[in-house]
């Protein structure tokens, strides 16, 4: 900021500028009149003096009043006739040179001062100018500093939110990944895009496919997933008709963004009075499609009036894309899981049938070549029936065996190892034939379900197949671990395959044992000579350090 000017004379007052001529021109006069000075010109330079500084001090008009004053001092005392106004015309040279030099000396003066307060002026104005343009320009240097403060601060937060954004989005992969359950996985889902969007709470809306509606399934509040009637959801909206209610459900665009104090909004007025009851302002509706098919709705409630960047709604669709992803996935796996089921149960009803067939069958002609003895009178119908007997005690163990590898849930409940046991007991038949069981330190949690269920139908079958056409007495099945493989060994004592090409082929119901195995990816080995029974030996590896895949799945791998 400008100094002020201190300087008195700067800006004198009006009195003191004339007050500065008269007396200018009085100590002129005064001086003129010391005894000791006796010079002519003395006086002449004296005035001009007088004049020169009352223009300088006061301007044009102080110095015309001491040029003026000086011309009539100069005629009174200094010009004949002395002590006199009148003017001799000899003298008039001599006072109107006077005159115009004290003019012209007065002017010079006054245009000096006039000079230097415009330079002064100037200059002050320059300063004040250049203190301006100090401040301007420090306060530009502090707006660009705010600025790039505030783009650092908004680059941080986005970096921030972007941190989150993948941390939610790696959470929700590795969750996808390891999660079994659906809700589980779905519940993540939601929690974090909850978090992520600062929402007060959300909604899940799964489709039904068969009723075309949408259910509501979970709700993400308070922290934690909750069923709909935990959280107290109006029974009347839970089950949403898509036929019916498809432009209120805002299912056209990919993100939808809605707000209840809007009396405009598409939304039906009873759900938006409830919702803002609930003090909810702000809804975001995404719906959930995949391959183009519709599979679901997430919602979310804000308490305030949003506006979203663009960039938010691109993680939030990022997150529902998986999220509509596991459902698609779940509901495809479900409906191949319930067609595998139906094939393999299907497969089994035809084993069962030909089995159960076969013994009934013979059972049937043995009764009736008994009765025709016991008709005729002859000696051996017991024996008749003693066989019947033999294939009736064989078929109930086929039968119990059949029926137990039917459950659906026994080797979840049990696992792999306690179902063997279960099945080889289940196949002892008193008197007749004798199971054994046993097994070593098998890292049983690192064989996934689908290898279990596996291993289980082959070792049936292969018990299966030995009782019915080998008629052992013994069968022993062992499981054992020889890193890296799992080991299921099927020994029977029974009449072995004679045909080395059966035992290498499909016959003796070896072909679905061996398609069970090559989908594992194991080896299949049959050993068998003609008298000396026969044992079948399943290698499957097993991958300790990762269980995500099969082993089958692995091998169709491309």
């Amino acid at each position: 900021m400008a100094k002020p000017d201190r300087r008195w004379w700067s800006a004198p007052p009006m009195i003191a500028k004339y007050g500065a001529a008269v007396g200018s021109v009085t100590a002129a006069l005064m001086s003129s009149q010391w005894p000791q000075i006796h010079l002519t010109a003395a006086p002449v330079s004296l005035f001009l003096c007088a004049v020169m500084f009352s223009a300088w001090f006061g301007g044009f008009r102080p110095g015309l009043l001491a040029t003026a004053l000086s011309v009539l001092a100069f005629k009174y005392y200094f010009v004949t006739p002395v002590d006199s106004l009148a003017v001799d015309i000899t003298e008039m040279p001599r006072l109107l040179i006077f005159a115009v030099s004290a003019l012209l000396v007065g002017a010079l003066s006054a245009a000096q001062r006039r000079t230097n307060e415009e330079l002064r002026t100037e200059i002050k104005e320059r300063k004040h100018a250049e203190e301006a343009l100090r401040t301007e320009s420090k306060r530009a240097q502090e707006m660009q500093e705010s600025i790039a403060r505030e783009k650092e601060m908004l680059a941080l937060q986005r970096v921030a939110e972007l941190g989150r954004a993948n941390e939610a989005l790696r959470g929700c992969l590795d969750a996808l990944a390891s999660v079994p359950e659906l809700d589980d996985f779905l519940g993540q889902v939601m929690a974090a895009m909850t978090r992520q969007l600062g929402a007060l709470s959300s909604t899940l809306r799964i489709r039904n496919f068969e009723q075309n509606t949408l259910p509501l399934e979970i709700v993400f509040q308070d922290g934690r997933v909750m069923s709909p009637a935990e959280a107290k959801y109006p029974e009347v909206w839970r089950n949403l008709s898509i036929d019916e209610q498809h432009f209120a459900l805002f299912l056209d665009q990919p993100t939808s963004i809605t707000s209840t104090i809007d009396p405009r909004s598409p939304m039906p007025e009873v759900q938006r009075s409830y919702l803002l009851g609930l003090g909810i302002k702000t809804i975001v509706i995404i719906p959930l499609t995949s391959g183009g098919q519709l599979n679901g709705r997430l919602t979310f409630r804000f308490t305030e009036q949003r506006d979203f960047r663009p960039e938010e709604l691109e993680i939030a669709r990022a997150l529902a894309t998986q999220a509509s992803l596991a459902i698609q996935l779940t509901r495809l796996a479900k409906n191949a899981r319930q067609s595998a089921v139906l094939e393999e149960r299907n497969q089994l009803a035809g084993e069962i049938h030909d089995s159960l067939a076969q013994f009934f069958t013979g059972i049937s002609m043995q009764l009736g070549a008994a009765k025709e003895v016991i008709q005729t009178g002859g000696d051996n119908g017991l024996s008749y029936i003693e066989r019947a007997t033999e294939l009736a005690q064989f078929g109930l163990a086929e039968a119990r065996r059949s029926a137990f590898s039917l459950q659906p849930s026994v080797i979840e409940e049990s696992g792999l190892i306690e179902t063997l046991q279960k099945l080889v007991e289940r196949s002892n038949i008193p008197g007749r034939l004798r199971c054994n069981f046993h097994s070593d330190d098998v890292p049983e949690e690192t064989v996934l379900p689908a290898v279990r269920q596996d291993l289980l139908r082959i070792a049936q079958e292969a018990i299966s197949n030995a009782v019915r056409h080998a008629r052992p007495t013994v069968i022993s099945v062992n499981v054992r671990w020889d890193p890296p493989n799992l080991v299921l060994e099927v020994i029977d004592n029974g009449s072995g395959i004679a045909n080395a090409k059966l035992a290498n082929g499909d016959g003796f119901g070896l072909s679905s044992m061996r398609a069970r195995a090559e989908n594992l990816g194991a080896q299949f080995d049959v050993r068998t000579a003609p008298g000396r029974g026969t044992s079948i030996l399943v290698h499957v590896p097993i991958n300790l350090s990762s269980s995500r895949k099969t082993v089958g799945e692995r091998n169709r791998e491309p």
